[in-house]
């Protein structure tokens, strides 16, 4: 009874994956016949030579002993082409080989349409989050349990169908690939679990599984990377740097390493810590244009691995509703996208006119505030500072640009304050700009809870902070038209930016969990008529 791991290979890249089997030996091809259904097999064997060092062998040396070096494992595929369609059994760490060249959606399409005995474990992905992966574990579950904003990267579940039944184990893997268990180690077992599934994948959908789909319309494709290159600036940018990566079926951590190497053609230049800010000064010191950022090689220590640039970035395209994630563009589905809008009317949301601010509103208090200061420029009060100092007049405590230091870590704990809520304020008009608020509200959020954070400074002067019970994400949009439903109520959901609502749901989450309240503020800026 062995492990088999099935990718279906997405056949636009057929080519690509025939060049890349050529460095593996084809032990065996050939054609053979099962119920009627011809297919044609072959079995390619990668048997490297190379010997390396034990990585703990320093101590048994220290200790006065050797250990002897270990050869490195064989690995295979098995290629099988059924009718129109190309599957890749992987064995050994050939995985690696096939999640390249594979139909992300095969594993999910099959799941959405089978029934669960019980759930084992789910893997979710979070899109700019912190927790940008989650495992969880179940004891005697049969419901996929999900929160909004969560796209499923990976399940293990127990199976009720009797026919899979005759030929597998009940307990399968699925993310982009199918892994599970042979009854009997035979071929035509394998063939006959392939028609199998194609079968069940012509059923209806009986599971809601919020997915990322591959982008696979090289149009869009094109658009997508013209539109990223385009505004690319390198302050605005998200790297992810996971230490969990679903290949396949199959959870691969990744080694937290504590130094890299930047290459770009000729140049390099060693750092011990992967941030914009490194990257910001590697850029500058060799003058790297816009449209060559995303060539940045990112090295290991040893420097011999690496990816670039473009492969660790978080990005999304709210328009084509399209974020980049380890290099791959994906696209959120239906399921993501309607379970994600239900969500943003959990949300208690504020509209207050009062508060808009509007081009006369900031330049008649810009030149108020000149009249007081004349070396004033809207450099130092810009729209958002202003916006928050206008809130004192209607009994706000503003706090931006009071900067805390905790940690050796500089951070802004809030930007307003009024009645045991915390306010976080950002304008913008886009997600790029807007999530940079969540990420300093839930900061703030776990410091306060840790205890770590239990006064502020306000020229000069120590301020004991008050009990929160609120926290409020206060977003201006640069817009005229409001966000309303039907009725003339603010509604989140109509919001076309994809991923801050994602943010949102996760933001809102974290903040229950705290025991206290989220609250979403919206206004507006524009343009006088």
């Amino acid at each position: 009874m062995s492990n088999i791991n099935i990718f279906r290979i997405d056949n636009e890249k057929e080519t690509s994956l025939d060049t890349a089997l050529k460095k593996y030996n084809c032990y065996a091809s050939g054609t053979q016949e099962l119920d009627d259904f011809v297919y044609r097999y072959e079995l390619y064997v990668h048997n490297p030579n190379e010997e390396k060092d034990v990585s703990w062998n320093w101590i048994v040396k220290e200790l006065g002993e050797n250990l002897d070096s270990i050869k490195s494992q064989p690995c295979g595929l098995l290629k099988i082409k059924l009718v129109n369609k190309i599957y890749l059994l992987s064995f050994g760490h050939a995985f690696f080989t096939a999640e390249k060249y594979c139909d992300k959606s095969f594993g999910f399409k099959f799941a959405k349409r089978i029934e669960y005995a019980e759930i084992k474990t789910t893997t979710l992905v979070i899109p700019n989050s912190k927790r940008n992966r989650t495992v969880n574990t179940f004891n005697s579950y049969n419901n996929l349990d999900f929160d909004s904003g969560e796209s499923f990267a990976k399940i293990k579940i127990k199976i009720l169908d009797k026919a899979l039944l005759l030929l597998i184990k009940p307990s399968i893997e699925i993310g982009s690939s199918i892994k599970c268990t042979l009854n009997q180690d035979k071929l035509k077992n394998i063939i006959r679990l392939i028609l199998k599934i194609e079968e069940i994948e012509k059923q209806k959908i009986i599971n809601e599984i919020p997915l990322f789909n591959k982008v696979k319309d090289v149009d869009l494709l094109n658009n997508l990377e013209n539109k990223l290159i385009s505004k690319m600036n390198i302050d605005d940018l998200k790297l992810s740097l996971t230490e969990l990566d679903i290949i396949g079926a199959i959870e691969i951590f990744n080694t937290n390493e504590e130094d890299y190497h930047l290459h770009f053609k000729r140049k390099s230049k060693h750092i011990s810590n992967l941030s914009v800010e490194e990257l910001c000064e590697f850029i500058k010191e060799e003058n790297i244009p816009n449209n060559e950022i995303l060539n940045i090689k990112v090295y290991d220590s040893d420097e011999k691995y690496y990816r670039k640039l473009h492969d660790l970035i978080d990005y999304s395209d709210d328009v084509e509703k399209c974020i980049l994630c380890n290099g791959v563009w994906y696209q959120y589905n239906n399921d993501y996208i309607q379970h994600l809008d239900k969500s943003m009317k959990k949300i208690e949301t504020i509209y207050s006119p009062q508060f808009d601010l509007s081009k006369e509103i900031y330049e008649n208090y810009f030149e108020k505030q000149k009249k007081k200061d004349k070396n004033l420029t809207k450099n130092k009060l810009y729209r958002e500072n202003a916006f928050n100092q206008l809130r004192e007049e209607d009994g706000f405590f503003s706090l931006d640009r009071t900067i805390e230091k905790i940690n050796n870590n500089r951070f802004e704990p809030m930007d307003l304050y009024k009645d045991h809520t915390m306010y976080s304020v950002k304008i913008g008009n886009s997600s790029g700009k807007l999530t940079y608020v969540i990420d300093q509200s839930l900061t703030s959020l776990k410091l306060y809870d840790s205890g770590e954070l239990t006064s502020i400074k306000k020229d000069n002067k120590e301020i004991p902070l008050p009990k929160i019970e609120n926290i409020c994400i206060w977003i201006i949009l640069e817009r005229e038209k409001h966000i309303e439903d039907e009725h003339g109520n603010t509604d989140l959901s109509k919001l076309n930016m994809i991923s801050l609502k994602a943010s949102i749901a996760n933001w809102s989450r974290e903040v229950l969990l705290s025991g206290k309240k989220p609250i979403i503020r919206i206004n507006y800026t524009y343009k006088n008529n």
